[in-house]
């Protein structure tokens, strides 16, 4: 690894507080958790946090990170979505795992829930950075109001969503602009996406994928979208990703990626 990442991530460290390991207390949490288990909670980190782009949230500004479970019969190898709820057995042990040790782990600056979707058969994973999901709100308090039709108060929201008295697809009312927006896919391609995917399924010509979707020697995930990728919002927010994934690249070069989440969810926000 270069110097420069070498100095960034020091940088980074020093600003947020954020240790590369773990604090001895939870180091000896963790050795106390039974090998299979410890297996595990590092592959549900490794699908949340690398895969489903939720080190994006951890590290960075995507306000909301969605990680989608289904059941897919081998014997058809198609998408089930008859299940009437039921989680894929891996995912479903892997989360039931979490659920045993997580309150081991004081999260302070996140949200991590898990919720039905409104497809019969799926389950969320719903990953909120509160400080950035507040400002992404504020920042687009006009068009929260206007789609929902009422005040959108979000650290209301996030308490409630906490306190399990609503869950996050229903606080948006699973509109589809204001999931594009949370999930930090900008807002002209959340509209895009939801004429689409409307009544009238009405294809934007400009309509793409946005996202590196060749190869890179890059420990994180590529972030993926659909939209202009013309618009000068899109480049912008290409261009972001790009920077954010070597970033959260040259943090996880240093360590064990279970740990280094682990430290961060743990850490006091900024």
């Amino acid at each position: 690894m270069n110097i420069i990442c070498k100095i960034a991530i020091t940088i980074f460290c020093l600003h947020s507080g954020l240790s590369m390991a773990l604090d001895k207390v939870y180091l000896d949490l963790l050795s106390s958790i039974p090998t299979e288990d410890r297996a595990r909670l590092e592959f549900l980190f490794y699908r949340i946090f690398n895969n489903d782009h939720g080190a994006y949230t951890l590290f960075c500004d995507k306000p909301v990170s969605l990680s989608g479970h289904f059941k897919i019969s081998p014997w058809e190898n198609i998408i089930e979505l008859g299940l009437r709820g039921s989680d894929d057995e891996v995912f479903g042990k892997e989360w039931k795992t979490w659920e045993k040790y997580r309150n081991l782990f004081k999260i302070k600056g996140y949200i991590l829930v898990k919720e039905n979707s409104k497809l019969t058969g799926i389950t969320n994973i719903i990953f909120i950075n509160k400080n950035e999901f507040i400002k992404y709100v504020k920042n687009n308090s006009s068009l929260f109001e206007r789609i929902l039709g009422h005040p959108f108060n979000p650290e209301e929201v996030l308490k409630n969503i906490e306190d399990g008295k609503i869950t996050f697809v229903d606080s948006i009312e699973n509109n589809e602009v204001l999931w594009g927006v949370l999930l930090g896919y900008g807002k002209h391609n959340s509209i895009l996406y939801s004429r689409w995917h409307g009544p009238f399924r009405e294809k934007p010509l400009e309509y793409e994928g946005i996202g590196d979707y060749f190869y890179t020697p890059l420990i994180m995930s590529s972030t993926h979208f659909v939209g202009n990728s013309r618009h000068p919002e899109s480049i912008e927010l290409q261009n972001k990703y790009r920077r954010q994934r070597g970033f959260i690249s040259s943090i996880y070069a240093q360590g064990n990626l279970f740990e280094i989440t682990l430290s961060k969810l743990v850490s006091s926000p900024e």
